[in-house]
């Protein structure tokens, strides 16, 4: 998940916000491994929008329902989507090499899709 608000610290920090603050400092930004490692970027927005349409649903299963673009997205894109110098960094041992969501179900029980497109919501970070 991206948007506003979201941390580059804490003990799980995501890689969207650490790019925009190493940007901000001009510092170059930080690839771990050879950034080929994918993830699933969904907006907050889109994420918020989720929660609503399954509290407003007639879904009473508690069955679980994946948010997520559906797509996935390396980490050398969103380091060319942020724009800079970047330098690469030890790989993790241990961490997953590709994330992605099946939104399926979402679409189907909740006819929810996401709107908030990676590009244009790291552009709106950008600003």
């Amino acid at each position: 998940m991206f948007g506003s608000r979201k941390l580059a610290t804490g003990a799980y920090p995501m890689v969207i916000p650490i790019f925009l603050d190493q940007r901000a400092k001009n510092q170059a930004l930080t690839i771990v491994g050879d950034g080929q490692a994918t993830r699933d970027y969904v907006h907050v927005s889109d994420v918020a929008q989720a929660n609503i349409l399954a509290w407003k649903s007639k879904v009473d299963d508690g069955a679980a329902v994946n948010i997520g673009s559906g797509e996935q997205t390396s980490v050398n894109e969103i380091a060319r989507l942020i724009g800079g110098d970047t330098i690469n960094i030890p790989a993790r041992p241990s961490e997953m090499r590709a994330v992605q969501a099946n939104n399926a179900k979402a679409k189907e029980i909740l006819g929810w899709e996401p709107t908030v497109a990676l590009k244009e919501g790291i552009e709106e970070l950008k600003k």
